[in-house]
């Protein structure tokens, strides 16, 4: 089962500290046929290469098979992370509606 944990805060004068940790595999099907899987995955990638297209330091965020973590401080371009952020936690949230077997979210996922 894929396990989702998010959270947001603002911090004050612009600055924002975004954390989003996803661990695990679905298990829906075989490996390369698991479209939940590949589901979680593609949000994260998109979700992270955002960041760093808005200068969030590659430090900040860690990728590899089956784990996913991003913790970073923001202080430019705080709503384009912000509002990518909230896309990536809205689409985590709406494959564990789908897939509640696979993925979940814990309930104080917030954002």
């Amino acid at each position: 089962m894929t396990r989702c944990a998010a959270e947001k805060i603002h911090i004050g004068n612009g600055r924002l500290m975004l954390s989003l940790y996803v661990k695990g595999h679905a298990n829906y099907a075989d490996n390369g046929k698991d479209i939940v899987c590949s589901a979680v995955s593609s949000l994260c990638t998109a979700f992270a290469n955002t960041l760093l297209g808005y200068g969030v330091p590659k430090s900040c965020i860690r990728m590899k098979e089956g784990n996913f973590l991003v913790k970073a401080y923001i202080v430019e371009n705080h709503k384009l992370c912000e509002g990518a952020f909230d896309m990536a936690v809205t689409g985590l949230r709406g494959i564990a509606e789908e897939y509640p077997d696979y993925v979940f979210c814990a309930s104080g996922v917030s954002h």
